[in-house]
């Protein structure tokens, strides 16, 4: 047996956020989607997120979660189109 590969505690990429995100497809108008981009500085997620949070008390905190672990990376400029 190897003493290499196979899963590891701490092994692999550490996750961005302090909980699991899940994957949504919705549908917006254009205006929604460019005001939820604009809002999360060119991440549609994390604009989305911050109204979430914007609108509820019971919304974690993830976008403060995030910056204390470093940077909240995935950012893209306002002209890149998400697809």
């Amino acid at each position: 047996m190897s003493p290499r590969g196979g899963k590891r505690e701490g092994a692999g990429k550490p996750a961005l956020y302090g909980e699991r995100m899940v994957r949504a497809e919705i549908l917006i108008p254009q205006e929604a989607k460019e005001f939820f981009i604009a809002l999360g500085e060119g991440n549609l997620s994390a604009g989305v997120r911050v109204a979430w949070q914007s609108l509820t008390k019971r919304a974690p905190d993830v976008a403060t979660r995030a910056a204390q672990k470093g940077s909240i990376s995935g950012k893209r400029s306002a002209s890149t189109p998400r697809r």
